[in-house]
């Protein structure tokens, strides 16, 4: 229909042509004859208005009336209002982005995951691989993150409400200020926006003097807001109602543009000179200037010649193409789609919806008035992806199409399954953090020093969360850190937990373990009736020097493992130095504990392999003799093993040769005192209390 429309142009505008009595003028371009007046008489369009600028439009943010507090995001007053009405509460202008594209710029989708978490990216693929739908493009932001005094960063973050795993408790929130919201993950940059509505393109047209005279160079010149896209330079003699092209495809570019034209040698007192500006140079026209009307004199210098059949291109006088098409789910059983989309033209005649299924071609389903923004797509079949396009139609041509938008229908009580069946939801979550172990930070009262092993996959960041009394709350966020110095505490508080979660692009992972820290310091620990009577003090004076945990403050006469001694030695290198440890990458396969990472990265351990760590085996007298020695050595105590006096166990020799040093300073400082005046005991296995008192004897001989 196109193609039979334009040939039916063309045949009628060569009729007129030959029939008519033309008049010749000089060459506009070099080697061209043009007419004097144009030569197919186009219909007078509304578009002829002075100027056509492209302004920015508002990206509003909605919020839920729940305590979830969940966000949407959206441009354009049809959808706007649709949002509304289905329950969202207005939450104001984030931002300002272009309805069209423009160069140096990218669209900006906003993408859904089981119709209620919103999210605005301008990598969609990222999001579609993560199981959210593209429900299409919402504007335009430049690709530079470096804003003007007339723009600003959009910043997101990210929180879980009420806390935990579960993927619907995920919630982003787009905004213009830098800051930390409670319960957020603190912001990153995502786009730039305008501060408020302006010109984001406008062609400006200098000025051009009346009583101009034929054959005459005229310097037109010109400017635009927005570099790059093609110019046209146009003229009419008939105030505007019909246009000839002067010049096409002129490049865009820096500072005041010119171009030289040779003046028609015609009489006419309703000149106007049109300059016009297109993205693509396949596309028309978004925004132009025209001239006030202008008065030409004939130059009777000038020889007429006998004209030949002029070179003539019609206008492109199309509409612009649509834009921003997105989709939103219908709010009731009612089976439907609602479409919005960006008018960029003023001079369509209508719309042509056309929609396609995930395996077939697009196919014509609504044809709409002009003006229109929004349509209705109630013939949808529940749980089928539904992708739709749009055109405006016009007297002389078409547009180009939108972009592309998804949406599916879900009727109410659907499941995750319904929305994206055989997906893999666990590849959503991150894994959970492991190993996390909080300890009140060297030199300090309320100050808790928290460290944890980062889990399996991606993360982007973590969430710190702490309880003081039955409700959890997020104190704050890390990127790359594994640890977090928590500086916030109430000095009434006297137990607090916490625990922390990994988090990706769009969702959290469940909680790591709960770290308990309870600042009992100078008073009596609560014994389970296992412990010795004769150890009872020592063990007392080691809890109140912080030198012990839960763990070991029960079951005293079970054998200590290794996993617990290390706990403890660092505690005792902690205690010395005033100094909290960072621990590092675990090289370990068999634990995650944090204090054992921090006894490896002092060198107060190894493993038993490269990649073992056998945190559950009992350790040995000498074993616990070398890590008190290592944590010594350290801190930087005074390790010097003595000759004198003699060591005269007689089961000396069972001692291994990497632990005899180790095991003599011990003795010789009062900190391992012999079984029996005779015995030193190397490879007996030590219960909980006598380990105790052994670190407890050297904070007290080393403080």
């Amino acid at each position: 229909m196109k193609k039979f429309r334009t040939l039916l142009i063309c045949a009628l505008l060569l009729t007129t042509i030959l029939a008519g009595s033309l008049q010749t003028v000089n060459a506009v371009l070099p080697g061209l004859i043009i007419p004097i007046q144009p030569v197919f008489n186009l219909p007078v369009l509304t578009i002829e208005t002075n100027s056509v600028a492209v302004n920015s439009i508002p990206l509003y943010r909605f919020k839920t009336s729940s305590g979830l507090l969940r966000h949407n995001y959206t441009t354009g007053e049809a959808n706007r209002s649709y949002i509304k009405s289905i329950g969202w509460l207005d939450d104001g202008i984030i931002t300002y982005v272009s309805p069209i594209y423009l160069p140096g710029y990218q669209a900006l989708y906003k993408c859904v995951f089981a119709n209620w978490i919103c999210l605005l990216t301008t990598v969609p693929s990222d999001a579609v691989s993560k199981g959210y739908v593209n429900r299409g493009i919402v504007g335009f932001v430049p690709y530079s993150m470096i804003p003007t005094s007339e723009q600003s960063v959009v910043y997101r973050s990210t929180r879980s409400i009420p806390p935990g795993g579960d993927y619907h408790n995920v919630n982003f929130y787009f905004h213009t200020n830098y800051s930390h919201f409670p319960g957020y993950q603190f912001p990153e940059k995502k786009f730039v926006g305008w501060k408020a509505e302006q010109a984001v393109q406008e062609v400006k047209l200098g000025t051009i003097a009346s009583g101009l005279t034929g054959n005459n160079n005229l310097n037109l010149s010109w400017s635009t807001t927005v570099l790059g896209g093609v110019i046209e330079i146009l003229y009419s003699t008939d105030n505007g109602v019909n246009y000839v092209s002067i010049a096409k495809n002129l490049a865009n570019t820096p500072g005041n543009q010119q171009y030289l034209w040779k003046l028609p040698n015609i009489t006419n007192s309703q000149l106007r000179v049109m300059v016009k500006w297109s993205a693509v140079a396949s596309t028309p026209a978004t925004a132009w200037a025209r001239s006030t009307k202008l008065t030409i004199t004939k130059n009777a210098d000038v020889i007429v010649f006998q004209p030949i059949l002029p070179l003539f291109e019609l206008l492109k006088f199309s509409p612009a193409d649509p834009s921003n098409l997105t989709t939103e789910p219908g709010s009731t059983a009612t089976k439907e789609i609602k479409l919005f989309w960006q008018d960029n033209s003023l001079n369509e005649t209508g719309f042509n919806l056309e929609r396609r299924t995930d395996s077939g071609s697009y196919a014509k389903i609504a044809t709409l008035a002009a003006n229109a923004t929004s349509y209705t797509d109630t013939s949808v079949v529940n749980k089928t992806n539904y992708f739709y396009r749009i055109e405006a139609t016009g007297t002389l041509g078409d547009s180009g199409y939108s972009n592309e938008a998804e949406g599916k229908y879900i009727a109410p009580g659907f499941s995750l399954g319904d929305i994206i069946p055989d997906f893999q939801f666990d590849l959503l979550f991150p894994s959970a953090p492991t190993g996390l172990a909080a300890s009140i930070a060297a030199g300090t009262e309320k100050q808790i020093q928290l460290a944890w092993v980062k889990g399996a996959g991606s993360v982007t960041g973590y969430l710190v969360e702490r309880k003081t009394t039955a409700s959890w709350e997020i104190i704050g966020t890390t990127v790359n850190q594994l640890n977090y110095l928590d500086t916030t505490l109430d000095a009434a508080v006297q137990t607090v937990t916490y625990r922390v979660k990994a988090v990706n692009d769009s969702f959290e992972s469940l909680a790591s373990n709960e770290a308990l820290v309870n600042f009992t310091s100078g008073t009596a620990p609560v014994f389970d009736g296992s412990q010795s009577s004769w150890a009872e003090a020592d063990i007392t004076q080691a809890y109140n020097w912080g030198l012990t945990y839960p763990e070991v403050m029960q079951d005293f006469k079970e054998k200590i493992t290794r996993e617990q001694f290390c706990v403890i030695s660092v505690k005792l290198y902690e205690k010395l130095t005033g100094i909290t440890v960072i621990p590092e990458v675990s090289p370990f396969n068999d634990t995650n504990n944090t204090d054992i990472l921090k006894a490896f990265k002092l060198g107060i351990v190894l493993g038993v392999t490269a990649d073992k760590f056998a945190p559950n085996n009992n350790i040995t007298r000498q074993e616990m003799c070398v890590m008190i020695y290592r944590a010594l050595q350290a801190a930087g105590k005074p390790t010097t093993v003595l000759t004198a006096p003699a060591f005269s166990f007689a089961d000396k020799n069972k001692i291994a040769a990497w632990a005899l040093d180790e095991v003599r300073f011990c003795n010789q400082n009062d900190i391992m005192k012999g079984t029996s005046p005779t015995t030193i005991s190397p490879l007996v296995n030590t219960p909980i209390e006598q380990a105790i008192m052994l670190v407890k004897r050297t904070y007290d001989s080393f403080k």
